[in-house]
């Protein structure tokens, strides 16, 4: 702006803001000629601060079963708060985790699950208290406070211990000097005071304070004077005059008093007359409930106040029925509620894209560049009869502040003549005042109005909304634009999302189609299989503990998916989290010739942003088997996002007489977020997310909620498990004392998986490893398994009393109801960790009567948790299928093997800036061990937590990229980052690779079991070994060429007493032998979630000469510019394949390309706008 002033930044999707990002944004100079001669300036960000996450709260706000945030727990004075630790000042609560603030009550355990009882915060150490802000002032200077509320609910009062404070600007606009003791300033408002310091030497308390809702909350900084030796041990003790939270009085009065300025260098532009006004739009706020698909209650309007209150059931009060928790609770503007769009309102003015949505309907405005407009905000009382404080903020412009006034406006001349014509102070935010004793207004009717004056200069959409961010969630917000002519096209860093596709871009851009040449179709059939699903966010209780969740619509596991042998998939995702962004990976797809559609988030493609959608569409493998596909972005896994992908048919012969067949995914559980967990392991003060709390068994788990039979925790929140230590309060904060999860209910618990047999029938059991860390073993009290697939390949039938499967893994097994009519226990229980967990499901036979009531307490043969032995027999025992029709694939033979990769895998210490350790080696295990202070384990410091635990790849630790790769080769952008240096190794099409996965001991010395995934292909797994990988010919000798399984998924295998080894060297390797089949980017990671977030990963690719096109709705983010897309798209010549030769040539583009570009613009165009209208159609 063209002005010095006070600003800020802050995030503006979802619930960032509430966790901490922002900023203050200072133009700099002299606000007016009253701080010209100030002696300096402070800048002071003061926000409310929650202990919940940001995902918790938001969530909450969006569950038809409401949960309301509540008051902040603290408050920070530019960043510094100070929670007590050891006393309870905020609550009151009972052993049911009911608590009180007084005589309210205001956290039910099974409304609030993040309130604790006795409240006290998880992780509290007064240690780490920071202190109070100090100003440091010199006696007789007068100093500038630019006093910024950055928070996300709060109306914040501040006041200076003995000193008046003196108002000279507002939002970046300079008002006339206003004295007063105390300002107040709501969420988003800037407010810039003088202070002089003419008090006595000392240290003087600033003290600000919440206003507006009965939780008062409190915080505290210090003026402290140069020469003071005074030290405040008590800032809460300070006399400081300052209104109640309750006198709106106050708050109308402050607000009326500050007038613009008008003259001198300084002054604002004139107030334009009522003349000039074109349109006064009358917006009607009031909170109720909405009925699902419809975005309006009563009669909107935008024209008149008591047309939008309208009468009898119509009006705001008789719409706040939950109706059994079926509606939403929402905040309307003219009787409507805001939906954010899937593709954004600019793009869908400058593109065209369903430009019609745009509709006073939906709650978009049409205004003119230059034009004046008015706006009245009536405050109208909430459901609960309160009416709230509101801070309003227009994006885009500052407004006149015609005036605050009491009760209802109704455009009568006295209201209008009442309007401040002459000084209003100018603002881009400003607040809608509350009336009533503590705020409850005697009458149902609007409570007070403010009336601004605004005039677009610049063409664009602007928003408004109430600031408080918890309102925006709720719908509180409507668009104003200025229409599509005059609009200034976008940046060349422009970011795609919804139905922004390059092809839709390009038609905007280069109308010139004929120097174009064509770009990529989809496969051209028509969906063999075709899905819609929709990523949510939600409260669930899938093992009797609330816990937030995100998950296939709003189930664990998601629906599964059922495709035919080679069909074509179709799946459109519709991603409604509202702040983060998701990639669905199709687990085991081959992906022939659609590398793009692999789902691996800045692999193959960019995330699919939130509030859009995407549409997946590749063809399936061509054999029947068992998959899955799940979220491969950030933790969204461990939250619940997944599910089964089945290909139709019968695996192998032995398959085919089953009576039956029963899908089950399984998977571990944890009670703390995905982002905490996530977040935690990459702190450099390393928090380990620890075991799992339960098991799901197809979504079912069953949590002890009166009893603690995981920890055993003291009351300074150490857990023990037996004689392990495995949380530390400082250590884990998402660990609670005494291990009572909040809002665990048996009521809710969702009881055992029933698998009902018919007595002497065969069953097909698809056992699916759906977890984030855990290896899992299931038995069955009583009866034999046959395995009879692993990974969607057939296997020799191999019997077994049990069953190892990890992460990412499938196993199919028969098996034979030959036992009594009766019901018999399932048990699936963790191994390889010391934290065993179990979980149960029930087999049971047509016609038992039989009651399980402690499936516990069954007798059921499975290994320890330690028998790595029982592994390794296991998965060595397990023989590929290559007779009969379902034959795999013949081993191709030594000689093939282009390069043998040898990738030691270990877990170390990252120094910044650094991504290896050692000598770095895919080509030795003994090169990339080292010797001495180079080994592993001599790199397990973290030098004062200044280090990231990390794992590594032949000695590198693998970092995602801030661009897919993907698009680097596609693109040549920034294509030479791929280098080995960086865990990058280019393969080609057709050639035969070994691999040996050698396996190392952790830090703590521990052998663990690890699961390694390959994306894009299956292949031989030619055995597990104990010891070291040297190379030697006993040890490639000792390879199965015969008959290895293939898979997508294999193990490394632990060794030594309780997975510990005797001396530090390798401890078991596995050998894998692969053929890719398809250019393309192939991820090759650890498939347990928490190790790929700490860098065990790295990439394969097939060079950039023989990759597919991308598709025609690829996603652009970050250094994808539109200019690098088009100049691929748009070069001066296009290249052809001779259909003879199969040599690639450039020639001048073609009459025919043109109209099949124009022709395929077209119809991606038409597909794009059914997209967006929500028609779900593909042409």
């Amino acid at each position: 702006n063209d002005r010095p002033g006070t600003y800020q930044y802050h995030g503006h999707i979802g619930g960032v803001r509430v966790a901490g990002l922002g900023g203050a944004l200072i133009i700099e100079g002299a606000i007016s000629e009253h701080t010209a001669s100030v002696a300096g300036e402070f800048v002071l960000p003061i926000s409310d601060w929650w202990h919940a996450t940001a995902e918790q709260l938001m969530q909450g706000l969006n569950e038809k079963a409401f949960r309301w945030a509540g008051d902040p727990q603290t408050i920070l004075i530019n960043g510094k708060g100070n929670m007590n630790c050891t006393h309870n000042e905020l609550y009151t609560c009972n052993e049911t985790g009911v608590c009180m603030e007084g005589t309210n009550e205001v956290a039910g355990a099974n409304e609030r699950p993040w309130y604790k009882p006795s409240y006290h915060p998880s992780g509290c150490d007064p240690s780490y208290c920071p202190g109070h802000e100090v100003l440091e002032v010199t006696s007789g200077q007068t100093y500038l406070l630019r006093l910024i509320n950055a928070g996300s609910l709060s109306l914040f009062n501040l006041a200076v211990e003995g000193h008046s404070l003196t108002v000279v600007e507002v939002d970046g606009e300079p008002t006339q000097p206003y004295d007063t003791t105390s300002v107040d300033f709501n969420s988003g408002q800037r407010i810039s005071v003088l202070l002089t310091a003419n008090q006595s030497v000392g240290t003087y308390v600033i003290r600000v304070m919440t206003r507006a809702r009965s939780g008062v909350r409190t915080a505290h900084a210090l003026l402290q004077y140069a020469g003071s030796t005074a030290v405040i041990s008590d800032p809460s003790a300070a006399e400081i005059n300052q209104p109640a939270w309750s006198d709106n009085g106050f708050t109308f009065d402050f607000q009326s008093n500050i007038k613009g300025l008008y003259s001198g260098d300084h002054a604002l532009p004139a107030v334009p007359p009522n003349s000039d006004v074109q349109k006064r739009f009358q917006i009607l706020n009031t909170q109720e409930r909405a009925v699902d698909g419809r975005n309006h209650n009563g009669v909107p309007s935008v024209d008149s106040i008591q047309t939008a209150i309208g009468t009898g059931d119509d009006r705001p009060e008789n719409n706040c029925d939950a109706a059994g928790n079926t509606r939403n609770l929402r905040w309307f503007m003219g009787r409507r509620t805001f939906h954010m769009p899937s593709t954004p309102v600019l793009a869908k003015m400058y593109y065209d894209i369903g430009r019609a949505d745009l509709s006073e309907d939906n709650g978009y405005y049409e205004i003119q560049v230059g034009e004046v407009y008015d706006m009245v905000i009536q405050n109208y009382p909430a459901c609960n009869g309160v009416c709230e404080t509101h801070a309003w903020h227009l994006h885009g412009m500052h407004f006149w502040v015609l005036g605050h006034f009491r009760g209802e406006y109704t455009g009568s001349e006295e209201q209008i003549a009442a309007f401040n014509l002459e000084d209003p102070p100018m603002r881009d935010t400003v607040q809608t005042v509350s009336e009533g004793v503590d705020n409850v207004p005697a009458v149902r009717s609007g409570c007070g109005y403010t009336v601004i004056r605004f005039r677009p200069m610049s063409p664009g959409a602007w928003f408004f909304h109430c600031h408080q961010l918890f309102h925006i969630t709720m719908g509180s917000n409507l668009m104003f634009h200025t229409g599509s002519a005059s609009l200034p096209p976008p940046p060349d860093n422009l970011l795609t999302c919804g139905a922004m596709t390059p092809a839709v871009l390009a038609s905007k851009t280069h109308s010139a189609l004929q120097t174009s040449c064509p770009i990529a179709a989809p496969i051209d059939e028509n969906p063999d299989s075709s899905y819609e699903i929709n990523i949510l966010s939600g409260y669930m209780r899938p093992d009797c503990v609330d816990r937030l969740t995100i998950t296939v619509d709003g189930q664990i596991p998601g629906r599964t998916i059922t495709v035919k042998p080679g069909g074509i998939v179709e799946v459109i995702v519709n991603n409604q989290l509202r702040d983060q962004s998701v990639s669905i990976h199709w687990h085991g797809m081959k992906q022939n010739n659609t590398v793009w559609q692999d789902g691996a988030a800045m692999v193959t493609g960019c995330p699919i942003p939130p509030m859009t959608r995407w549409v997946y569409r590749f063809r399936a493998n061509d054999r029947p088997g068992t998959y899955q596909y799940h979220g491969h972005i950030g933790g969204v896994r461990v939250a619940g996002l997944g599910g089964a992908l089945i290909i139709e048919g019968a695996i192998s012969e032995h398959t085919a007489g089953v009576a039956g067949e029963f899908v089950l995914p399984i998977s571990d559980w944890w009670h703390a977020t995905a982002e905490q967990l996530m977040q935690g392991l990459n702190e450099k003060a390393f928090r380990w997310a620890g075991d799992p709390q339960t098991i799901l068994i197809n979504g079912k788990g069953n949590m002890n909620c009166t009893h603690n039979e995981l920890y055993t925790c003291n009351e300074t929140g150490v857990c023990m498990e037996g004689t392990n230590e495995v949380a530390g309060a400082n250590e884990r904060p998402w660990y609670k004392p005494s291990y009572h999860p909040s809002g665990c209910d048996p009521s809710y618990c969702p009881g055992h998986e029933v698998l009902e047999v018919t007595s002497g029938q065969t069953y097909l059991l698809r056992l699916i490893n759906a977890g984030s860390l855990s290896l899992f073993n299931l038995a069955v009290e009583g009866h034999s398994l046959t395995v009879v697939e692993v990974d969607g390949e057939p296997t020799q039938p191999y019997d077994t009393t049990s069953v190892d499967f990890n992460s990412g893994q499938r196993i199919s097994v028969l098996l034979t109801a030959n036992q009594s009519v009766g019901t018999y226990v399932i048990r699936v229980m963790t191994r390889a960790r010391s934290g065993v967990r179990t979980a149960h499901a029930l087999l049971q036979y047509a016609g038992s009567t039989a009651v399980i009531s402690d499936p516990s307490a069954a007798e059921i043969n499975q290994p320890a948790w330690s028998d790595n032995g029982f592994t390794f027999d296991f998965q060595s025992n397990i023989k590929g299928l290559y007779s009969g029709d379902h034959a795999l694939p013949a081993v191709p033979p030594n000689s093939d093997v282009q390069k043998r990769f040898q990738i030691l895998n270990t877990q170390e210490r990252a120094v910044d800036g650094r991504n290896h350790n050692g000598v770095p080696s895919v080509d030795s295990i003994q090169t990339a061990i080292g010797t001495g202070d180079d080994r592993p384990e001599n790199n397990c410091d973290a030098a004062g937590n200044t280090r990231n635990l990390r794992w590594f790849m032949g000695r590198r630790t693998f970092h995602m990229p801030s661009t897919p790769v993907l698009a680097k080769m596609y693109y040549d952008i920034g294509r030479a980052d791929l280098s080995e240096d960086n865990g990058y190794y280019e393969i080609q099409v057709g050639e035969v690779y070994d691999m040996v996965i050698q396996n190392y001991p952790a830090c703590n010395g521990v052998c663990e079991t690890h699961a390694w995934h390959l994306h894009g292909m299956h292949f031989w797994v030619l055995g597990h070994f104990r010891g070291e990988y040297t190379g030697s010919e006993e040890q490639i000798a000792a390879f199965n060429l015969e008959d290895p399984p293939m898979r997508d998924t294999v193990q490394t295998v632990s060794e030594g007493v309780d997975n510990v080894p005797a001396v530090r060297s390798g401890c078991g390797y596995t050998v894998i032998r692969f053929r890719p089949m398809s250019p393309g980017a192939w991820f090759f990671h650890c498939h347990q979630l928490f190790h790929i977030t700490m860098g065990s990963n790295l990439m394969f690719h097939t060079g950039s000469a023989s990759l597919p096109p991308p598709p025609d709705n690829l996603l652009v983010c970050g250094e994808m510019t539109e200019s690098a897309v088009s100049a691929k798209m748009f070069p001066e010549t296009c290249p052809t394949t001779d259909p003879g030769t199969g040599l690639t040539t450039t020639v001048g583009p073609t009459t025919e390309a043109t109209a099949n570009y124009a022709s395929r613009v077209v119809q991606v165009s038409i597909q794009v706008l059914l997209l967006a209208l929500g028609v779900g159609a593909l042409l």
